[in-house]
């Protein structure tokens, strides 16, 4: 250990498997007392936060996060808005509806997922997955 080294954390000098346990360092340390400051939370939970990069800002979210703002737009593929419409039109004017899936897990859960929704809203669908070998 050289003079310059920060000291030990708790005390610990070496673990069993020789490794110096290190604290905070002095900005960590600063971005808690920010973190506590701004939002009125625990100091023991502020040094997590801080310690991960949580800012005062994105503290609730992390601390309840929700899936809307974990995924991502679905609206930004091409052309998913106007197939939402179509899927809407046709449910509400009782067209028959197929659903076409892939024969992998985000394929099938997908279809089942879809399926499921047209059904709470009282619709059916024909359901086709594609032939492997024959269709690809």
């Amino acid at each position: 250990m050289s003079a310059t080294d920060p000291p030990a954390f708790l005390g610990v000098a070496r673990s069993l498997t020789g490794r110096r346990w290190v604290g905070p360092s002095r900005d960590a340390e600063r971005a808690a007392e920010t973190l506590r400051l701004a939002t009125g939370f625990p100091p023991a939970l502020c040094a997590v936060l801080a310690r991960c990069g949580v800012s005062a800002s994105e503290a609730d979210g992390f601390l309840a996060p929700r899936l809307r703002d974990l995924l991502p737009d679905p609206l930004v593929l091409k052309d998913m808005g106007v197939a939402a419409a179509r899927l809407l039109a046709a449910v509400d004017r009782s067209q028959r509806i197929a659903v076409f899936a892939d024969y992998d897990v985000d394929g099938g859960a997908s279809a089942a997922l879809l399926i499921r929704w047209l059904r709470a809203f009282g619709r059916s669908a024909t359901l086709y997955i594609p032939d492997r070998i024959d269709e690809g």
